[in-house]
């Protein structure tokens, strides 16, 4: 089963990252919500079908990552 990391715009991720954020038990503060708007965002992709997303911050820092129920 092949898996990738494909880069996307933010806007192809945005409304799955509006439903994460909604379901977290609370609020992110401005300073991980700036984190996340300047990193590198990408659209996870197991065995062909998109299965979450993922946000890196100058390479090194994982803002946000979220897979989809199956």
């Amino acid at each position: 089963m092949e898996t990738h990391f494909k880069p996307v715009a933010f806007a192809e991720i945005q409304e799955a990252t509006r439903q994460h954020l909604r379901a977290l038990p609370s609020a992110i503060d401005s300073f991980l919500e700036e984190h996340i708007l300047a990193s590198n965002q990408y659209r996870i992709v197991v065995a062909g079908e998109t299965a979450g997303f993922a946000s890196i911050h100058e390479e090194r820092l994982v803002t946000q990552f979220a897979l989809f129920d199956a």
